[in-house]
This record gives structure tokens, C-alpha cells and sequence, in this order.
């Protein structure tokens, strides 16, 4: 029987956030060093599928007024962004190599 104010793993009282399994842990563990989905498009396998590599358009000058010239690797939305957003927010450093060649 759990020592009370304690929860069992796996079940907590609302409003808490329930406590890791084993089972979780290395689920998370293993998503973060070895993630099995696109970084674009969430398709499962590699970490940047031929799909999405296809669908950057590859490096173009961006004028704005009063800044120096810039380029950049494609707009900010779609599967770029996805991928962007993963590498810097969410650890996905086997995105790294992918979003280098856009440039």
C-alpha cells in the first residue's frame, strides 16, 4: 500500500501530474536520441524524408528596406518551419545536417 500523499506510477489525483513509469522514461529517452519521424512532415522513418527535401526551394535573397542582403532557406511555414521548430525547440539535432544543405 503507497505511503499516503503518494501515487502509484502511472495514476495521479486531478490536478497533478502523474508520475513517470519505467516505460515512459525510456520511451523518451529513446524518442530523443534516436526520433523515428520526419522532422517536416511527422512521417515515420528518417529524420528529413526525399518528400520534404524536395519541397525546399532552396536558398533566395530576402530584400528588406534599411538591412543588409540576407538569404534565407525558404519561407517560415510548412514542413521548414516543422523542422526549424524541432531542431531549436524540441532537440532535434538530427535535423542539423538536413536544414544546413537548404542553405
Amino acid at each position: 500500500m503507497p505511503r499516503p500523499g503518494t501515487a502509484r506510477p502511472g495514476t495521479a489525483r486531478p490536478g497533478t501530474v502523474p508520475a513517470p513509469t519505467p516505460r515512459t522514461l525510456l520511451a523518451g529517452l529513446l524518442d530523443l536520441l534516436l526520433p523515428c519521424s520526419c522532422g517536416g512532415c511527422g512521417a515515420g522513418g528518417a529524420g528529413w524524408c526525399p518528400e520534404c527535401a524536395a519541397r525546399l526551394p532552396g536558398p533566395h535573397r530576402v530584400v528588406l528596406p534599411g538591412a543588409p542582403e540576407t538569404l534565407a532557406a525558404g519561407r517560415y511555414r510548412g514542413p521548414l518551419r516543422t523542422a526549424l521548430l524541432g531542431y531549436k525547440e524540441r532537440g532535434r539535432r538530427d535535423l542539423a545536417a538536413p536544414l544546413a544543405a537548404g542553405l
